[in-house]
């Protein structure tokens, strides 16, 4: 009995391997080896001889151990665990770049969802997935998928901070769905790229004519969608100083999902609102430190290095605005520890607290250090963030004992 099983476990893993290589039994037989007998191998009814093992690893350009691995769960098997329960993002992650890379010959549009699924990472690792995915994109033909797939690199390179060419590929994405009929969903993916980038370059004009295009079709979108939609919408306002106006519409944003139905996206809105709280004037400092207690518990729970690093940076900046200069120093030197995973932006932001705790403590070579950082943004087109941080300079003015003061 044992045997017999054996002999099936093998022909199972034998037919899988070809199958993902894109091969016929007719491909894999030859000379040293019949059809006949390979689909007898195939079906369990043969044992396998050795030198039939050595010959199949051969073929196939696999070890021979290979079939005495335990079975791996094909790339659809993957896949749809994926989609319905995830546990932990690195295990998740490796389980699929294993299935995906595996089956290099499985279905189009099964292998387009998987890259979907791994370009999702957000460490900056993303770019190959991205890039692939795009590719796969152009081969189905479907410009909807196409869309997604460009407005998601657009999002990628604004997480980089190459904001040109991330306006030039939401732009693009936007382009290619005028004249198609693609869901509201699509249309808002690429919205909410073009908004974000078209808002962080200041542009402010075509930021607002595009937000008001994502919020007609807001009430269109499932929610988790709709509440990310709102809260780029938010961010748009307040960007252009419209404070009640953006504040109104983050909290709409807030009030689409719970802490239960979807926590990761409940805890990111959080940051959102914190994030953009820290940039009114002045900041409103009581709100921020309410959404930031609000999310610190899911980010113990599910948060990861890089939500980690965001809360921490987060917390840092509210803690100097309050003048506690050695908690946010403290912070400070966390986030470090995972600064490679935050978005240009944020690290952007991280560095220049840094300089201004070195600036608070009499370092007066920190000045310069922070005038280098406003100048690579306005290099970028980041002119939002450039002005953000030669504000930060401005707060912060020498005092009399030959430190510096922060201004009230």
């Amino acid at each position: 009995m044992g045997e017999s099983l054996g002999q099936v476990n093998f022909g199972r893993r034998l037919r899988r391997l070809r199958q993902a290589r894109g091969l016929s039994q007719a491909d894999l037989s030859g000379p040293e080896m019949s059809k006949p007998y390979l689909s007898r191998l195939e079906s369990g009814t043969r044992k396998p001889t050795e030198r039939a093992r050595v010959y199949l690893a051969g073929r196939l350009g696999v070890p021979v151990s290979a079939f005495e691995e335990p079975e791996m769960p094909t790339l659809a098997e993957v896949v749809l665990s994926l989609l319905t329960y995830r546990a932990d993002p690195e295990t998740d992650h490796e389980r699929l770049r294993e299935a995906y890379e595996n089956e290099p010959a499985a279905d189009l549009a099964l292998r387009w969802q998987a890259l979907w699924l791994l370009s999702n990472r957000q460490d900056g690792s993303e770019g190959p997935y991205l890039d692939a995915l795009l590719g796969l994109s152009e081969q189905l033909g479907q410009p909807g998928l196409h869309a997604q797939a460009m407005a998601k690199q657009a999002r990628y390179l604004r997480a980089q901070g190459h904001l040109d060419k991330a306006r030039k590929s939401a732009e693009k994405a936007l382009e290619s769905v005028e004249d198609e009929d693609v869901q509201p969903a699509d249309i808002a993916s690429i919205l909410l790229a073009l908004v974000s980038v078209e808002t962080e370059l200041g542009e402010f004009e075509l930021a607002d004519r595009h937000a008001n295009q994502l919020e007609e079709v807001c009430h269109l979108l499932p929610r988790r969608l709709r509440a990310e939609s709102l809260w780029t919408i938010a961010s748009q306002r307040i960007y252009a100083r419209r404070l009640v106006e953006g504040a109104e519409v983050l909290n709409q944003a807030m009030a689409e999902l719970d802490a239960a139905s979807d926590p990761l996206t409940w805890m990111r809105l959080r940051f959102a609102a914190a994030g953009l709280y820290l940039r009114t004037d002045p900041p409103a400092l009581d709100t921020i430190r309410q959404h930031l207690d609000e999310a610190e518990p899911a980010v113990m729970i599910l948060g990861g290095p890089h939500n980690t690093a965001e809360f921490l940076s987060l917390r840092a900046r509210l803690a100097f605005l309050e003048g506690h200069f050695d908690e946010a120093q403290q912070l400070s030197h966390r986030v470090e520890q995972h600064s490679e995973l935050l978005a240009y932006r944020d690290l952007m932001r991280h560095r220049a607290l840094t300089a201004q705790l070195r600036l608070v403590q009499g370092d007066t070579s920190a000045q310069a250090e922070l005038e280098d950082l406003a100048r690579e943004g306005e290099s970028r087109g980041n002119f939002e963030l450039a002005s953000e941080i030669w504000r930060s300079l401005a707060q912060i003015r020498p005092s009399s004992h030959g430190g510096t003061d922060q201004q009230s």
